[in-house]
């Protein structure tokens, strides 16, 4: 369990050294930048709440993930990064001679020696994947001994964007552009600027079918009630890791290198009688009726898209499973969001694919279904409950949907083995971690 002593939150900002800019400097990015991470490097300690969140998808259709952190900070290595809410990142934790990294959902804890300093942990692979895919690099930034030159070393050119109020708290709104992302920084008004919000903008980075397809990828760090005069104790940075949790050399060690979800996901819809909807089929004016259908076939329904390249890499699998079922009680739809039917059309007739296409042109379907990323595959059984919900491309689509299929032709109730097996493993089907 954490020991610490309860960090001074609520009184934060009441002792801050005052940091005054120039007249020329007000508007001024790098000024401005550079008298928040001043303020950070002249502190001995510090404590601040951090809020980490990443919001990836087509517009209405959105998913994400997000960790809260408890922070303090004592100059020279002695650190706590409590994550105390979310599902994504770990807990790390130097007491200055000991370094422990827990990641709740492996259940694993590692032992290191402790950083030398806090530039030394911010430039280490701990202290970047403190948040998977090396994105703790942005929150590691302000700790380095030099923040502005992490921040900025590649920026091509500064610009001061507006004044901006967040949570009722004026705030200078930066902008550094770079080559393969921009950095949105937000900096608090007033003698005693803090930094408020980092948003990367890494829409330089999707391809130009994503991005007129609306897609998105939205990452902010939320940083709010800065102490720079904490009171700290060795109890505050006294760490022992859960009872369950195993000792390991790595973390990585247990971690595979290219997860593939199983076919079967515990998802709020299994179990359910399945959302009923109406759409237009591709090359077709009146509309398709799921209800129609549901009781009397078991039916697959996969969400896509022509611009998903595990969607395109799917679907003749899909063409195959709806050619081997054509004569038995199943019914097979390729349900496309949000893309004209010209392109759809087009599509096809390039690959020649032959499949049922229903189009979601407003999402509707979708959203009914929770479709959070593309492909997902969904399984409707001939009781008209979602039996199977599925996201991402599985190793061989063909063969796991052709042994589900025949298991629920065959009376076989998938969803309640889901639902049992997630009760003996201590997961509830809602629960975010066992999707």
């Amino acid at each position: 369990m954490v020991s610490i002593r309860p960090f001074p939150l609520v009184a934060a900002l009441l002792v801050l050294p005052t940091i005054t800019l120039a007249d020329d400097d007000h508007r001024d990015p790098m000024a401005i930048l550079k008298s928040a991470t001043d303020l950070i490097k002249s502190a001995d300690a510090f404590t601040t709440e951090f809020e980490f969140a990443v919001k990836v998808g087509l517009p209405g259709l959105e998913h994400g993930r997000y960790a809260r952190y408890d922070i303090a900070v004592e100059r020279p290595n002695r650190f706590v990064f409590l994550r105390t809410d979310g599902d994504l990142g770990a807990t790390v934790v130097s007491d200055g001679r000991q370094l422990i990294e827990y990641v709740a959902e492996l259940r694993q804890y590692t032992e290191n020696e402790a950083p030398k300093s806090l530039d030394d942990f911010s430039a280490s692979i701990t202290g970047m994947m403190l948040i998977e895919q090396g994105l703790g690099g942005f929150m590691m930034a302000l700790l380095s001994d030099d923040p502005v030159e992490r921040l900025t070393s590649n920026a091509t050119s500064s610009e001061y964007v507006a004044e901006e109020v967040i949570d009722g708290v004026a705030c200078h709104h930066l902008r550094f552009i770079q080559p393969e992302w921009d950095i949105n920084l937000w900096v608090t008004a007033g003698d005693q600027p803090t930094i408020r919000r980092i948003r990367p903008d890494v829409s330089k980075q999707l391809g130009e079918e994503e991005q007129e397809a609306g897609f998105s990828i939205v990452i902010s760090l939320e940083y709010t009630k800065w102490n720079f005069d904490p009171q700290l104790t060795d109890e505050s940075f006294a760490y022992t890791p859960p009872a369950s949790a195993e000792l390991v050399e790595q973390l990585s060690a247990r971690m595979p290198e290219a997860p593939v979800p199983p076919i079967v996901a515990v998802n709020p819809l299994i179990g359910q009688p399945a959302p009923k909807f109406a759409l237009v089929e591709l090359g077709g004016d009146k509309a398709f009726e799921l209800a129609d259908v549901l009781g009397k076939k078991v039916v697959v329904l996969d969400f896509w898209a022509t611009w998903c390249p595990p969607c395109v890499e799917g679907l003749p699998q899909l063409v195959a499973v709806a050619e081997a079922f054509k004569d038995k009680k199943v019914a097979i739809y390729a349900v496309n969001i949000q893309e004209d039917p010209e392109t759809i059309q087009a599509f096809l007739t390039d690959r020649e694919l032959d499949l049922q296409v229903l189009l979601d042109a407003q999402g509707a379907a979708a959203q009914k279904y929770e479709v959070s990323a593309v492909p997902q595959t969904v399984l409707i059984g001939l009781d008209g409950r979602v039996q199977l919900v599925h996201t991402g491309l599985p190793a061989n689509l063909k063969a796991e949907l052709t042994e589900s299929i025949n298991a629920l032709l065959n009376g076989e109730d998938l969803a309640a083995q889901q639902l049992e097996e997630s009760q003996n493993e201590g997961q509830s089907p809602d629960d975010p971690a066992s999707r």
